[in-house]
């Protein structure tokens, strides 16, 4: 899997869970809002089109993204270094708990 910070204004971090959802690889991302063009802004799924896959700006993007080294059933996305914040790991597992949100406990 993969997670690029295209048009994205804050940094982020993404933790990359198995399909017991286990975290496998976290990774910290910094946001580059200066690499986007202001001419062609991006509001919808639709204004994508506006970057071909050979723009110097989506190519960039791509060349910076969290790829996962193994394949992966859940993506977590939080707020920048949130999890080194928090203590949770590599090999920390993630429980749902509906609206509450989730909770990270070590196995």
């Amino acid at each position: 899997q993969s997670f690029w910070m295209f048009n994205t204004l804050v940094d982020l971090s993404v933790a990359y869970m198995n399909e017991d959802r286990v975290i496998l690889e976290i990774y910290d991302l910094k946001a580059h809002p200066e690499k986007m063009d202001p001419t062609r802004p991006v509001h919808s799924v639709a204004d994508m089109d506006k970057y071909t896959w050979w723009d110097p700006v989506e190519v960039f993007f791509r060349q910076e993204a969290a790829v996962s080294k193994e394949p992966v059933s859940y993506a977590l996305e939080m707020p920048w270094q949130w999890f080194e914040d928090h203590g949770v790991h590599v090999g920390d597992q993630c429980q749902w708990h509906g609206a509450d949100g989730c909770v990270m406990r070590t196995l």
